[in-house]
C-alpha cells in the first residue's frame, strides 16, 4: 500500500506541476499527505485548496439566479445557503446576496 500512496504522491507532484490552481488536486495532495502521516503538508495544502472557495460561492449564486428565473424558488434559496456559507462574513458581494434572498423569500410568502 505504501508504493500505491508513493505512486500517487509522484503521479500528483506531475499533475501540480501543469496545474497548481486547481482545488481538486490540492485536496488529493493534502489527503496523499495525511496518508503519509505529514500534518504539516496536509494543512499546508487543505489550505491552498480553500482559496477557492470564493469562486465556488459565485457558482451557486448564480445557479441560485437561474433557479429563481425559472421560478425554482426552493432550490435557488439552498444555492444561496451554500454560497453564503462559503463566503466571508466580511465579503462586500455578502449585502446583495443576502438582499436576494429577502426577496425570494418574500415573494414565497405574498400569495399570487
Amino acid at each position: 500500500a505504501n508504493k500505491k500512496i508513493e505512486a500517487a504522491e509522484t503521479d500528483l507532484k506531475e499533475l501540480l506541476a501543469f496545474d497548481a490552481n486547481d482545488p481538486r488536486l490540492l485536496t488529493l495532495y493534502a489527503r496523499v499527505s495525511q496518508l503519509k502521516e505529514d500534518p504539516t503538508t496536509a494543512l499546508q495544502y487543505y489550505q491552498l485548496s480553500t482559496q477557492y472557495e470564493e469562486e465556488l460561492a459565485f457558482n451557486r449564486y448564480e445557479i441560485a439566479r437561474y433557479y429563481y428565473q425559472f421560478g425554482l424558488k426552493e432550490k435557488a434559496l439552498l444555492e444561496i445557503d451554500k454560497c453564503l456559507l462559503l463566503l466571508p462574513m466580511d465579503h462586500a458581494s455578502r449585502g446583495a446576496i443576502v438582499g436576494l434572498k429577502k426577496t425570494i423569500t418574500e415573494s414565497m410568502e405574498t400569495p399570487q
